[in-house]
Order: C-alpha cells, then sequence, then structure tokens
C-alpha cells in the first residue's frame, strides 16, 4: 500500500477515503490505515455425467468466483452464479474435478 500525504490548513478534522481504507486526520494527527486481507474460500466437487449445477458453501462477493475444471480455469462468460448456486453453461465429464474459490459477500 502507497503512503498518502494529507496536509491541513485547517484544524477541522476531515475524512480522506481512498481504495476502501478510511484515513483520518484531526488536528494534523494521521490514524495508521490496516488494510484487511481477504480469504478465498475453496470447495471441490467431483462432477456426475453432463452436471451443471452446483451448490457452494456460501454467496460469492460479486466478481470474486473463479471456476476451475481439472485445473483449466473457466472464463466468467463461461458460468453464473445466483446467491450460492453456481451453473456451468455446458455439462462436464463424470469424474471432472471442478475446483473453485471466492469471498464470501
Amino acid at each position: 500500500m502507497a503512503d498518502i500525504n494529507v496536509t491541513v490548513a485547517q484544524a477541522t478534522p476531515i475524512n480522506v477515503t481512498t481504495g476502501g481504507n478510511n484515513i483520518t486526520v484531526q488536528g494534523g494527527q494521521v490514524l495508521p490505515v490496516f488494510q484487511q486481507k481477504e480469504t478465498y474460500v475453496p470447495q471441490k466437487f467431483t462432477a456426475t455425467v453432463g452436471q451443471t449445477v452446483f451448490q457452494l458453501s456460501g454467496t460469492p462477493r460479486a466478481g470474486s468466483l473463479e471456476v476451475f475444471r481439472n485445473g483449466v480455469a473457466f472464463g466468467a462468460d463461461e458460468f453464473s452464479v445466483t446467491g450460492s448456486t453456481l451453473t456451468l453453461n455446458g455439462g462436464v465429464d463424470a469424474g471432472d474435478i471442478i475446483d473453485t474459490r471466492f469471498v464470501v459477500a
């Protein structure tokens, strides 16, 4: 994370928001900012022939879901997710390993 410098011309407290992190400057005092690490939830499925629907253990945060078939990543246009239900656009073969990882919403 890059340092952020804020010059305060008056003693009025101000709040500065950048990249989802909050910095508060009060009377010239800069308070430390801690960046929270995101935790990805991994989940593995062994598919049945033609399977397209998989129930995830949680609801992924928008844009965080990654899906792999036997180690090869699916493109974002090859699956959809509604709530905690993952739907592949096409069926897979019996025994295919579907790996997922996501940040819980």
